[in-house]
């Protein structure tokens, strides 16, 4: 048997029964406030973290150089893609969107996991341009159907 009381918020199996939530839970927002703060606080700190780091490494203390690099100049975080291509309206931009991309990539201005990530949002658009279109040609035939049936 359990030592805890009998309570009227709670089932035979320990959940929260209909009509008691349980309580408030985590505010809102809450973590991702908190990664934020230590974020800008790592931004201010980074200038002086990087002298720390280039002092450590003339001591040769590879693992504190490392931790302290990982934390000020973290690897795999994303950032804009600048690609100098015009602003997508149609198919046709999508092929210029595209070989910025791939010129972007292969100069090294870009990591080949970027590239992707970038690519599967033009494929994305492209995708919705086309679903649009055929939506488009469909009402239109639905619409030339109709009209022949009324003659």
């Amino acid at each position: 048997m359990s030592d805890l009381p009998d309570s009227n918020s709670h089932g035979p199996d320990g959940r929260f029964v209909k009509g008691h939530p349980g309580g408030p839970g985590r505010p809102r927002k809450a973590v991702k406030a908190a990664g934020d703060a230590l974020d800008q606080r790592a931004a201010e700190a980074a200038g002086d973290l990087f002298e720390v780091a280039l002092e450590l490494a003339k001591e040769r203390n590879i693992a504190a150089l490392k931790l302290v690099l990982d934390r000020v100049w973290p690897a795999n975080r994303s950032r804009p893609l600048e690609i100098g291509a015009p602003e997508i309206k149609q198919r046709r931009d999508l092929l210029m969107a595209m070989e910025g991309i791939t010129n972007a990539t292969f100069a090294g201005n870009a990591t080949p996991q970027e590239g992707w990530a970038a690519a599967k949002v033009l494929k994305a658009h492209f995708d919705a341009i086309v679903d649009i279109d055929l939506m488009a040609k469909i009402e239109k035939l639905e619409e030339l159907r109709r009209k022949r049936h009324e003659k």
